[in-house]
């Protein structure tokens, strides 16, 4: 899939040599973009805390929280899942994939053993431009879309995650998935 017009509940893969921090060889799910902007999630960026951390009654849970970009990183929490017929309020990502909802019943069904760790990502913070703001970025190439898969979305492989997509979408990706972080060691 070439840079084409962005859509909402693919990936967004860092360009191969972006030098921003928050963002180096990272991979986001753009969870909504529209009118008023765009909203995304990095998906390979675990932290060394877990939700039990954030929240000691469900500690039991041991469900790892993610960096979810770097807005309100510090104290936002996100989470995105494929059980909408569990937690009213779920905001569509795309067929099979959730944004949010009701918080409560996140935690009722966790101590209830009904939702799994395969089930939802936890987030702290999160990816966020204005309107135009990621086209703009999207006509320099700082990203690379792609299609996006529930694998990919809950994978637990972390460190491999950016250079598997790209091989994934083959020619010109796959050998991007090569290339160094720093450009001068080509």
């Amino acid at each position: 899939m070439k840079n084409t017009a962005l859509k909402q509940g693919n990936l967004l893969l860092a360009e191969p040599f972006m030098q921003d921090g928050n963002f180096q060889r990272t991979v986001l799910l753009l969870c909504q973009h529209g009118e008023e902007g765009s909203f995304g999630l990095v998906l390979n960026r675990p932290l060394d805390i877990t939700l039990g951390d954030a929240i000691p009654d469900l500690d039991f849970f041991g469900a790892r929280l993610h960096y979810g970009g770097p807005v309100g990183a510090e104290s936002v929490m996100h989470y995105v899942h494929t059980r909408p017929d569990i937690i009213e309020g779920s905001i569509l990502i795309k067929e099979g994939l959730y944004l949010g909802g009701n918080f409560d019943q996140v935690c009722d069904a966790i101590k209830s053993g009904q939702l799994e760790r395969h089930e939802i990502r936890f987030y702290l913070g999160y990816s966020g431009w204005d309107v135009n703001q990621l086209e703009g970025e999207m006509e320099i190439e700082s990203w690379i879309q792609s299609e996006v898969s529930a694998d990919d979305v809950f994978t637990s492989d972390h460190d491999t995650l950016w250079k598997k997509v790209l091989q994934e979408m083959g020619g010109e990706y796959k050998m991007m998935s090569l290339y160094p972080m720093d450009p001068s060691y080509n």
